[in-house]
């Protein structure tokens, strides 16, 4: 008998693999890119985000205003939608000392080249305060050459074309591309927004953020350098270690920040990696919202802090995407085993990380019940474990405290200062202690008019401002040496007595407090520009002068060195050096616009109007019920319901220890955010069937 013979359908050259694209497609794409990126660029130099070319316009016309303040009427604008402006002024031929003001009020008050451009009109001052009008110098502003008219909307209408004809005429191609991306364009496109939104601080701005909180990690480290034996009970080892790792290479602030920047980097392509094994149709979006995280201001903060922030959030993106991809993979010991050293990790990096033991059980309580291979479960179990032990036992063996942290009840305290209770119970002199508390928060309340705010809003927004005041210094001050011994002896157990006693007798504004810092923790903050982080770090490092060894603190000047006696970078001028004067900080310090900025400010942008939303901590919460629902109706055995169930619970668990016990700022919410991003990713996972249930192959493992 005859054998059969395979019926193959013919296909167009448009739909063959992506990876290897015929001629036509290359000659297309290329046409169609190239098209774009000349109306990408246009466009970049219309918004003097990246000017390509000058023009020098000279000054005529000039007239006085008051004070040193000039003004002159400058040729239409040029520009569409100016994010920062790129003017600059010249005097016979030579810059002005300064970068643009942000008004001509300082001008009027100061002069001496300094310039505004505004409405259509420049202000500007003589360099010499003199009167431009009658000087003899010739004046002009050099500003990005004006494109005529047409121009733009041809090169987009060029651009719109070629990528019609391109979707129209390989649309099989462009599917199976977006379906099946190359591993390679993912990671390109979440590095390309990140080297969009920060290479800019390390090109121009290279200016670390150094904390007073940095001084105490610093000290860690310091007494490791001197073969010491530092108490983690306050602050945890995590990061101190990896100051120490960074600092015996190099001993500069600058390169621990990159250090930092480069691992938050690294985390994020780790989950954009994970989503891609899960669907390679979920690269593209996950390294987009990824990017978005990376993108937002608490991020950039933290990244470029001398804080443990940074690493705590880096740790447990990467404890999650190993944690997706040992759920994913055939043979996850790898995997599970690296998701337990990262939980553990975080935890002696922030022990506000100890929500992930909840993780771990519930991980461990999954994987048994779905009967994963036993190397998978052992190498899961072990790790974690291990080293909190190991911690511990340090801890017990240093300042006899058989735990990962002593600092809780600081943190509770902070969090119920504002409604502590005296009590008969207690001695006379800690009842004082209790008075001092009540009398400074309560006269902190009055002059803020907000005394009457606890027991009459329920609005989280007021009940912040009530809340704010009792996380303060002077009153933990007392409340530490409680007991007429330490925090470690005494206080400790009079702060947690006295806590727990008063939000016994005062629930409502304890529920109070957990509710307002809920809403504090999931709402969106304002997404500042950073320019406004980079002139406090100037105020502090270059005219402050806080590590300088004039100080004489050779711990802050040990820590902070290469800034000890430093010049601010050429990008950044200081108009007023005198810190005692009584000067407005965008007066005292000003950042000249550079390409760089102006492009971060694009991306700055992008987040505030984007990402920067209720909508995403809703979907997150949306999708963590529907997780909810599918996984209790598998009887947990499905696994895609349980990567997302296990994700957002580390978002709700993380939410639960601030609020119940700590005052709410993006500082403490900010590392959490990225599950606010990924979680709709989750969604097309959920509902495609075939992705359901991997756990039987997970089983051979």
């Amino acid at each position: 008998m005859a054998e059969p013979v395979a019926l193959v359908e013919e296909r167009p050259a448009a739909t063959c693999n992506p990876a290897r694209p015929p001629f036509a497609i290359v000659a297309f794409v290329s046409l169609s890119s190239a098209a774009i990126l000349a109306a990408v660029l246009a466009t970049l130099h219309s918004l003097a985000i990246v000017p390509l070319a000058f023009e020098q316009l000279p000054i005529t016309g000039v007239r006085h205003l008051e004070g040193f303040t000039y003004y002159a009427a400058l040729p239409p604008d040029p520009y569409l939608v100016p994010l920062a402006r790129a003017e600059l002024l010249y005097e016979n031929g030579r810059p002005a000392p300064f970068p643009m003001v942000s008004g001509y009020g300082v001008i009027t008050k100061s002069g001496n080249g300094r310039f505004h451009v505004s409405a259509g009109t420049l202000f500007f001052s003589a360099f010499d305060n003199s009167d431009p009008t009658s000087n003899g110098r010739r004046y002009s502003v050099t500003r990005p050459l004006s494109l005529p008219q047409p121009v733009l909307p041809l090169l987009w209408l060029a651009a719109l074309g070629s990528t019609v004809v391109l979707a129209v005429r390989f649309r099989l191609w462009l599917l199976g591309l977006l379906a099946r991306p190359p591993l390679w364009t993912v990671a390109g496109l979440l590095v390309t927004l990140v080297i969009a939104n920060r290479l800019w601080i390390f090109v121009d701005y290279p200016i670390p953020a150094i904390h007073p909180d940095s001084a105490s990690y610093y000290a860690l480290t310091d007494q490791l350098n001197h073969g010491q034996w530092p108490e983690f009970g306050i602050r945890p080892p995590g990061y101190p270690l990896l100051m120490k790792a960074v600092f015996s290479v190099t001993d500069r602030v600058l390169a621990l920040v990159m250090v930092q920047c480069a691992l938050s980097t690294m985390a994020a392509l780790m989950l954009v990696y994970a989503f891609y094994r899960w669907n390679n149709a979920l690269g593209i979006p996950a390294a987009v919202l990824m990017g978005g995280y990376l993108m937002s201001t608490a991020a950039m903060e933290h990244d470029t802090a001398m804080l443990s922030e940074s690493l705590y959030s880096t740790l447990q993106v990467l404890s999650f995407a190993c944690l997706l991809l040992a759920l994913r993979r055939v043979r996850p010991v790898l995997w599970m085993a690296a998701s337990s050293i990262g939980m553990a990790l975080a935890i002696m990096t922030r022990p506000g990380g100890m929500f992930l033991v909840v993780i771990y059980v519930m991980v461990l309580a999954f994987m048994l019940w779905n009967r994963f291979g036993r190397r998978t479960v052992i190498a899961f179990v072990l790790p974690l474990p291990l080293l909190l032990l190991m911690m511990c036992f340090y801890n017990w063996r240093t300042i006899h405290l058989l735990g990962v942290s002593a600092w809780g009840e600081a943190n509770l305290a902070v969090g119920t200062f504002t409604f502590w209770q005296t009590d008969p119970a207690y001695p006379p002199e800690i009842n004082q202690g209790i008075r001092d508390i009540q009398s400074f928060v309560r006269r902190r309340m009055k002059e803020t008019g907000v005394d009457t705010l606890l027991d009459s809003t329920w609005n989280p927004a007021e009940l912040s401002r009530v809340f704010i005041l009792g996380f303060h210094a002077d009153p933990l001050d007392i409340a530490t040496k409680m007991g007429g011994g330490g925090y470690n002896t005494t206080g400790r157990a009079w702060i947690r007595r006295i806590a727990i006693d008063s939000i016994r007798k005062r629930p409502l504004s304890y529920t109070k407090f957990v509710y307002s810092m809920l809403y504090n923790y999931y709402r969106p903050w304002p997404e500042d520009d950073f320019r406004g982080y980079l002139m406090n770090r100037t105020l502090v490092i270059f005219v402050e002068r806080r590590f300088s060894a004039a100080n004489h603190n050779l711990l802050l000047t040990r820590m902070a060195k290469e800034f000890a006696d430093a010049s601010p970078p050429p990008t950044v001028v200081i108009a007023n050096a005198d810190p005692s004067a009584s000067v407005d900080l965008t007066e005292r310090v000003l950042l000249a616009s550079t390409a760089g900025l102006r492009v971060y400010q694009l991306t700055w942008m992008l987040h505030q109007r984007v990402f920067s939303r209720w909508l995403w901590p809703i979907v997150a919460f949306v999708t963590f019920l529907i997780s909810v629902i599918m996984l209790v109706a598998s009887r947990a055995r499905n696994t895609t319901a349980f990567a997302a169930f296990i994700v957002l619970s580390a978002m709700v668990g993380a939410s639960l220890v601030v609020a119940l016990v700590e005052y709410s700022q993006p500082r403490y919410s900010y590392p959490m955010e990225w599950t606010y991003m990924i979680a709709p990713l989750f969604l097309p996972m959920l509902f495609r069937r075939r992705l359901a249930a991997p756990a039987a192959a997970n089983s051979a493992a």
